[in-house]
């Protein structure tokens, strides 16, 4: 289905052309540099779209990253930025602190109606001069602490703790940041394609609040849970806590209310997506991220010799690779001969402290001889080649990188039981329980044991790998851009009811982090 001309918004800059513009809405620069990362697949493969991306941190994409992307794509800055002498107007100043007032109100209900109607009006006032001089001004903490105390009484549930001088200074200035995203000048396009509900899709509401831009929604995992996750370790009080995750959730429901497509990672992003509102009519399901180039499909890799297992990645604590070498140390017991190749990304570059502690723990364990620590290959599936069994150890990846080229080489895998993972390997691979080294060490023996266990898994996973080809990826892409873009009617947001809110505060407390109704 070709790509159209978008119809007229009211508002909008860009006329209506042969090559629509799209504004790519970033948190940072990482989506720009990662590894097959589902941006370099969505501008490779649809080239009669100019694509412009937008950072939330307000500094253009450097031309040494753009370099490796088709001349479709050009990074944010030009003759669009505002003048530094905009200033607020008094009148303004006070309409942003009655908008501010109202914010905090909506955060401590919460509100979602209200904290919409609250953020749009920050928006518009944007327009007219920077917030962050109202934000970090006395009368603004004021009218936080006034607000936030009004709201955490003991008759008012949820219940809040009271707030000191402190936190609203402190969450004024963090608003301060957060909201900064309003001040960066906006793409001239016909519609903008969001990589998460946080802070790219806020810049995706200021465009459509200030030039009627649609937008479409790409969430290849959990974004709010994994923000939940790392608030748990984060050193503030837990008034401030409270705020700053009830932001985050209620901006995830208003980017999911405005929205005109949701494109779901998994199943599990899709249940997560539709607890917080967002229309089941408007969800697309789509692997995005995970493509698998054609050239991996054509032909089978074949099996080197040697028991050698396979991890490749950056070491990370998320990586767990404590489990993976402690099980293998249980493996060399029983197969002397076995080896274990780690692949490191960024070997050679700034130190890292967890590669440091893996490395002592391999000599704690007397694994110098059969593990080593070799630089990750340009192209991963190069590192998956020389492997037997490959090993997949991510815990906090809705689906760990390289999972399907590993598959199309038609390797065995070992992965936990995690995020998207079992929908995406199904059967062709072996599933442990996270963190379970006596799993992980008994199903790596039984795979270097059993050759036609590896030739049955092989062909499996080659099988099921050509489900998430490259082309059959951005085919759908084009299918929904071309509707957009023709303004094809979509789904209605769910309702929100505030009795829905309070499993996710609890998240911060250490409860588990799965929806009520959908599986983990």
């Amino acid at each position: 289905m070709p790509l159209s001309r978008a119809p007229q918004v009211a508002g909008q800059v860009v006329q209506a052309s042969r090559r629509p513009h799209v504004a790519l809405y970033l948190a940072d620069t990482s989506a720009l540099s990662a590894r097959h990362s589902w941006l370099r697949e969505l501008v490779e493969g649809l080239p009669e779209v100019r694509f412009r991306a937008q950072l939330h941190t307000g500094a253009p994409a450097s031309p040494a990253l753009l370099a490796g992307f088709p001349g479709n794509l050009s990074g944010q800055g030009g003759p669009e930025g505002r003048p530094e002498t905009r200033r607020l107007s008094p009148a303004q100043r006070a309409t942003a602190e009655v908008a501010l007032s109202g914010l905090v109100t909506a955060l401590c209900l919460p509100d979602v109606g209200a904290f919409e109607l609250s953020l749009e009006a920050l928006s518009s006032l944007s327009e007219a001069g920077p917030l962050g001089g109202v934000l970090l001004s006395g009368a603004a903490a004021q009218r936080v602490l006034e607000a936030w105390r009004e709201v955490a009484r003991p008759e008012v549930r949820p219940r809040l703790p009271a707030p000191s001088v402190a936190d609203a200074l402190a969450f004024a200035e963090w608003l301060c940041g957060v909201l900064r995203g309003f001040e960066r000048p906006l793409p001239q396009a016909n519609m903008g394609h969001a990589l998460g509900s946080g802070e790219p899709g806020l810049l995706a509401l200021h465009a459509l609040w200030r030039r009627g831009t649609p937008f479409v929604l790409t969430e290849p995992q959990v974004e709010l849970r994994r923000r939940y996750l790392a608030f748990r370790r984060s050193p503030a009080p837990l008034g401030l806590k409270t705020l700053q995750l009830r932001f985050g959730r209620l901006l995830c429901r208003a980017v999911y209310r405005q929205a005109s497509v949701i494109v779901a990672g998994s199943q599990r992003v899709r249940h997560w997506q539709e607890h917080l509102g967002a229309s089941p009519q408007r969800i697309v399901v789509m692997s995005s991220g995970l493509q698998v180039p054609s050239s991996l499909l054509t032909a089978p890799a074949p099996e080197p010799a040697g028991a050698v297992v396979v991890w490749c990645g950056e070491v990370r604590p998320d990586q767990d690779l404590e489990t993976l070498l402690r099980a293998f140390d249980l493996v060399r017991r029983q197969r002397p001969e076995a080896r274990l190749r780690l692949f490191v990304a960024g070997l050679d570059e700034n130190p890292n402290p967890e590669l440091e502690r893996c490395r002592a723990l391999v000599g704690s364990l007397r694994l110098e001889r059969q593990v080593t620590f070799e630089p990750a290959p340009a192209d991963w599936s190069e590192a998956y080649r020389e492997g037997q069994v490959v090993v997949m150890s991510a815990l906090d990846e809705e689906v760990p990188p390289g999972l399907l080229e590993a598959m199309a080489l038609g390797r065995p895998i070992v992965a936990p039981r995690l995020g998207a993972v079992p929908e995406v390997l199904g059967e062709a691979g072996v599933l442990i329980t996270p963190r379970d080294l006596l799993a992980l060490a008994s199903s790596v023996l039984r795979l270097l044991a059993e050759a036609p266990l590896r030739r049955r898994l092989s062909d499996a996973a080659r099988a099921r790998a050509g489900l998430f080809s490259a082309e059959t990826w951005r085919r759908s892409y084009r299918q929904i851009y071309d509707k957009l873009l023709n303004a094809e009617p979509f789904g209605r947001a769910a309702p929100f009811t505030a009795d829905e809110f309070e499993f996710g505060d609890d998240l911060m407390l250490g409860a588990a982090g799965t929806p009520p109704g959908a599986r983990s």
